[in-house]
């Protein structure tokens, strides 16, 4: 099993936001794993993933407020498809006058203006595939170059060392081969029109990738809940997708290649792009029960959750690809419905399924509860630590209660007190005792000072007179003081300097103490009282300077000294005269080293409040103000949104029912419910209550808490010396007389402000509080990190309650893992031949830690087997996902039907069917199919080249034989008789869609018109099996196809005994179908009446009425020169035949050789072939 490179691209809004999920439950999953492993966990997805996104809007629409960020926030790639100031005219303009010489016919027609604008781009594609296939067919380059550079970014060596790297450290290894995902919607104005170029365009770089690419295309059903509004057009863009979608897996792609050829793109020309398509409902299941709430966001989340699920899976994405894009056992397919010599064996015309659901123990989103509501208490600390509870004062007396206590506890911890008057004291911290220890120890340095400079001289190392030994002190004294004053000033400013630094660390420290203890008012109002209270200690300090202690150092002795001297015959080394002026001398130069540190303290503390605490005030005060915003937003609709937020309106609160998010997606299932995360927080609190030797109160330690993660340092398990990160400083305090270190004096320092940010928002908070909830030493991190085999550990004493708590989950992961695409068994039934085993699931399984325990995984087997519609693989899948782990806390389930025609999926036809008998019974059929169509006829109608030139011929035969009745020649767009087709078998008159699609332009078009205009009301006859399980509709179809033939081999041979039996019936025997119409052409080649009551006649008629339409038809639409057509232009709504022209002229020469064939003497045959 192994990893592999992968390229995912979302295409329109539905693919955007699919990937948004994708990617953030794909890299908190794989982080989820690496921390399981003891790695640390990733901030960004490993380079050989690519994911990118396409769409109209000039800019991402990230507004969504349920979503995780865009794709490019997260690593992807955004690509606009369209510029500011673009419009479609320009868009439509461009294209046509790339195409109008070589093509015309693969862009008229439907490349036409909207009916009442010229609409801008830079907002989308306004739910108009022709719109939005337009855009994408003009920045087909932009779409290439995007595609090149991703594609090459996961094949470069960096990505592929990034994913080596991940598998290695999870235990995988990584696959060559790529895998490409494709995501979009059938049913929107951009997705939906671009979807099938893109694979083609990428094939344009990398023809190998189509053999692996699979595309999750959302059906119009998924939309269903969205406003009215909103989904303009959903259903009709849904079914003429449906119809490219499918022409292209029988064969007409060959016109996408050449329509990229002319844009400068060119792909090979290969029948498909793509392996498999595998459709997205919001029903899933035989019985069609609804996704979840069946919401858009629910499905867009829950679809994001399967492709991480699968993405992750190393063992998931290989069955993927072998069994899921791979198909090696197809269901034979009844092509007789669809897809009749278009495709070998059929297996491009079997779309897949795709169904996943995660069954875990749920304690990682109890953890993530946990951070959540803990993280709001410190928001509301920050905000309002200070307020009383009761609520008995006001808010003001709060604040300034607390600031006082505040202030003299900050004071009292930094050794000071508001009466400090001198510099020692402040240097020394040492508010009792006046700093006396430090002032002794720097008397005792400044004896070393005096022992260094003055009695250094020889002349004291021997024995003087008294009076000389004064006499050489003042000539020592008088020749040492500039040394002395530089090294007195050394000393003071090395002082000062360290204490500074230390002030400002343990200032900021308790200010930080404060903010999350009281709150973030009151540490400002302590940082602006502190600015009062450094000004007094300055003014006490400048007193203090004045006094003869503190004076700077002269070289004098005082008389008296000197006259003790006098009276001394002999002073040596150690004599108590010398000991006695070397003390005092010691003592005047502390006393100048002290007079020069208030000088600097001084100058200190001036500018203390607006270069320090003004800026960190400032900062405090913003930080409260964005809390208090934050606080403020409104909260995200619940259920949709992602389980992680930082968002204040999100988290939980204490005593209230827990937020539905916490249920996860809908096709994640937990065992630890959420209903029950209030109560076990409660038993975790009274656990910490126990452990802690203080042994605290339920509030109390929930203030611990919250108390550990604000300062960031976990009590009781903490490192002291860590740095706590609620208050940053982001530019150094350089004040007044500080300007270099003095270890490094070289460095000049310029003064400056300091300046602050605070790391106390929402998003900090919540980050630290999952730091902290989910570290494996803290009063959490034991129960969270429990896995599934440890939590079924047969020795407990819950292993029977728990036991069938996971057999509970287990079902309702493998009911919530069905395909999410609802099946209509008897339809699948009718379509293949072998239906027996479609209705059967095939799931896969993640690993299953339950080898070693036979109780569980026996009772989890036994479940499995007695669920209706086991299939084998499931049961072998079961076993061989088997494993000893002990680590792993969930079990993903992956399943799949065996690959089915589309017309098996109720999810698909049915939301097309519904709408368009609404519109047709409004009247709206018009809106209803504008613009909705992005291809040629041919490109966009269900039919393989040879049932399309069967059907044509077929109702060739029709109109000579009687064998069709009706008329198109109605009002545009309204109700009259159908046309209907005669079935021999049942003697029966089927009747096509009535109103069909598309009106004539004109009385002129009428005829022209019909045959298209029926081929296209295909569409609605595929449709209409969504209700219809005897596919009534479609079944004229095939009527009139094999009323022709049978398309055999590759589609270019036909069987065509049913065509000639019923020309010969007619020509011959002059028999027509009970019912039938009159023949309409009853004219010879010269123009004269002709007999039809004759063999002779008839068959004079027949070949001079298709001689003259193959000639007309011929010289009308130009055949087999398509540039010189003169019914293609630019915005035109050419007569519909134009595009089937060279088609029909065929079918007409076709018939025409039967009926040439056909002699006189002919005998009829024993009756039409079996259809």
């Amino acid at each position: 099993m192994a990893y592999q490179p992968m390229l995912v691209i979302g295409c329109g809004g539905s693919g955007g936001a699919t990937i948004q999920y994708m990617m953030d439950n794909l890299r908190t999953e794989l982080s989820r794993k690496l921390a399981k492993e003891g790695h640390p966990s990733i901030d960004r997805l490993p380079g050989a993933w690519q994911f990118v996104h396409l769409d109209v809007p000039y800019s991402a629409d990230d507004s969504e407020p349920n979503r995780p960020p865009g794709v490019h926030e997260q690593g992807g790639m955004y690509v606009s498809l369209a510029q500011p100031g673009l419009t479609w005219k320009i868009v439509a303009d461009q294209v046509w006058n790339k195409t109008r010489h070589t093509r015309p016919d693969l862009t008229s027609g439907w490349l036409r203006l909207p009916d009442k604008s010229d609409p801008p781009l830079s907002q989308g594609a306004g739910q108009e595939r022709a719109v939005g296939r337009g855009v994408a067919l003009n920045s087909a380059k932009t779409i290439y170059e995007a595609l090149k550079t991703a594609r090459s970014k996961m094949y470069a060596e960096h990505g592929r060392n990034e994913l080596t790297d991940l598998a290695q450290r999870l235990g995988e290894s990584v696959s060559p081969a790529a895998l490409v995902l494709i995501v979009s919607s059938m049913a929107g104005g951009t997705g939906a029109s671009m979807v099938l170029d893109v694979p083609r365009i990428l094939a344009s770089i990398d023809g190998q990738l189509g053999a692996s690419t699979a595309m999750f295309l959302y059906t119009s059903e998924v939309f269903e809940g969205i406003p009215p509004q909103a989904r303009r057009g959903v259903e009709a863009n849904g079914l003429a997708m449906m119809g490219e979608l499918l022409a292209t897996s029988m064969g007409a792609s060959e016109a996408d290649s050449e329509l990229l050829g002319m844009l400068g793109i060119n792909p090979p020309n290969t029948p498909t792009m793509y392996r498999r398509i595998f459709p997205i409902g919001s029903k899933h299941g035989l019985q069609g029960a609804t996704f979840g709430d069946g919401k858009l966001e629910s499905i867009y989340r829950a679809v994001g959750v399967a492709l991480a699920g699968l993405t992750a899976s190393a063992s998931a994405v290989d069955a993927f690809r072998t069994r899921d894009l791979g198909n090696p056992s197809p269901t034979p397919l009844d092509e007789r419905w669809m897809g009749e010599g278009g495709s070998a064996g059929g297996d491009p015309l079997l779309w897949g399924t795709f169904g996943y659901a995660r069954l875990s123990l749920g304690r990682d989103r109890y953890g993530e509860y946990v951070a959540q509501r803990l993280s709001r208490v410190a928001v509301d600390r920050l905000i309002a630590g200070h307020r009383d509870d009761r609520g008995q004062t006001s808010a003001e007396m709060d604040l300034t209660e607390a600031t006082d206590e505040a202030t003299r506890r900050l004071i009292a911890n930094l050794g000071l007190s508001p009466e400090t008057t001198d510099a020692i004291a402040l240097i020394s911290r040492q508010s009792v005792g006046g700093g006396e220890g430090t002032r002794q120890e720097l008397i005792r340095s400044m004896r070393e000072v005096a022992g260094r400079q003055i009695f250094t001289d020889g002349q004291f190392s021997g024995t003087l007179a008294g009076k000389a030994f004064i006499r050489t002190l003042r000539q020592s004294m008088a020749r040492s003081k500039p040394s002395i004053d530089a090294e007195l000033s050394k000393v003071a400013y090395a002082a000062v300097f360290r204490w500074h630094a230390e002030f400002t660390r343990d200032f900021l420290a308790e200010v930080e103490g404060i903010a999350t203890r009281y709150g973030l008012p009151v540490a400002r109002q302590v940082v602006l009282g502190m600015v009062t209270q450094c000004a007094s200690w300055r003014q006490q300090l400048s007193a203090s300077a004045s006094s003869s202690r503190l004076l700077p150092f002269t070289p004098d002795i005082p008389d008296q000294v000197a006259a003790d001297f006098d009276q001394v015959a002999a002073v040596s080394q150690g004599h108590p005269l010398q000991e006695r002026i070397m003390t005092s001398i010691a003592k005047r130069l502390a006393g100048s080293a002290e007079g020069e540190m208030a000088r600097l303290i001084g100058m200190v503390l001036e500018d203390f409040g607006p270069s320090f605490a003004h800026p960190l005030a400032d900062a405090l005060a913003l930080q409260l103000r964005e809390l208090e915003q934050a606080k403020g937003k409104e909260p995200r609709d619940s259920g949709q949104s992602d389980l992680k937020s930082s968002l204040y309106a999100d988290w939980p609160r204490p005593h209230e029912r827990v937020p539905q998010r916490f249920q996860g997606a809908h096709n994640e299932v937990v065992l630890l419910k959420a209903d029950a995360f209030p109560s076990t927080f409660d038993g975790h609190v009274a656990a910490t209550m126990h452990a802690r030797p203080s042994r605290p109160s339920p509030s109390e330690a929930v203030d611990l808490m919250v108390t550990e993660i604000l300062r960031d340092r976990w009590l009781g398990h903490n490192d002291e010396s860590a740095q706590a990160r609620v208050i940053l400083q982001t530019v150094a305090w350089v004040p007044n007389g500080l300007s270099f270190d003095p270890e490094n004096a070289s460095v000049f320092r310029s003064k400056s402000a300091a300046r602050f940010s605070c790391a106390c928002s929402t998003e900090d908070i919540i980050e630290r509080a999952r730091d902290w909830v989910f570290r494996a030493d803290g009063d959490f991190g034991e129960y969270l990190s429990v896995g599934l085999a440890e939590y079924l550990d047969a020795g407990s004493q819950e292993f029977d309650e728990r036991l069938r708590g996971l057999l509970n989950g287990f079902e309702s992961a493998l009911a919530q893992a069905l395909p999410l695409v609802a099946i209509n068994p008897m339809a699948a039934e009718k379509l293949h031949r072998d239906a027996s085993e479609l209705v059967q699931v095939n799931f896969k399984f993640s690993a299953i830690p339950f080898a070693e325990s036979n109780v569980v995984r026996q009772a989890l087997g036994d479940h499995l087997r007695l669920r209706p519609n086991t299939s084998a693989v499931t049961t072998s899948a079961f076993e061989n996902a088997q494993n000893e782990s002990r680590t792993t806390d969930f079990i993903d389930v992956f399943s799949a039907y065996p690959p089915m025609s589309p017309l098996a999926f109720s999810s698909l036809l049915q939301p097309l069917n519904s709408a368009w008998l609404k519109a047709s019974s409004d009247g709206a059929i018009k809106a209803f199919w504008n613009n909705r169509r992005a291809r040629s006829l041919p490109q966009c109608v269900a039919m393989s080249p040879g049932e399309r030139r069967a059907f044509l011929a077929g109702y060739v035969v029709s109109k000579i034989t009687g064998r069709i009745r009706g008329s198109y020649r109605t009002q545009p767009h309204t109700k009259s008789e159908p046309i209907e087709v005669f079935e021999e078998d049942s003697e029966s008159w089927f009747a096509f869609p009535n109103p069909l699609l598309s009106p004539f332009q004109d009385a002129a078009k009428q005829g022209l018109d019909e045959p298209a205009a029926l081929l296209e009301g295909h569409l609605l006859a595929l449709a209409a099996c969504g209700h219809d399980e005897d596919f009534k509709l479609l079944n004229a179809f095939v009527t009139l196809r094999h009323t022709f033939g049978e398309v055999i081999g590759d589609g270019r041979d036909f069987l065509t005994a049913n065509g000639e039996f019923f020309l010969r019936q007619w020509l011959v025997d002059g028999v027509r179908p009970p019912g039938a119409p009159p023949a309409g052409w009853d004219k010879g080649l010269d123009g004269q009446s002709v007999d039809l009551t004759s063999v002779e006649g008839r068959q004079q008629a027949a070949v001079a009425f298709l001689s003259k339409n193959r000639d007309d038809y011929s010289e009308y639409f130009k055949v087999g020169d398509v540039r010189a057509n003169p019914h293609f232009h630019q915005f035109d709504r050419y007569p519909l035949l134009a595009g089937i022209a060279e088609d029909f002229v065929w079918a007409v020469e076709e018939v025409l050789k039967l009926v040439e064939a056909i002699t006189t003497d002919a005998t009829t045959t024993d009756g039409p072939m079996a259809m």
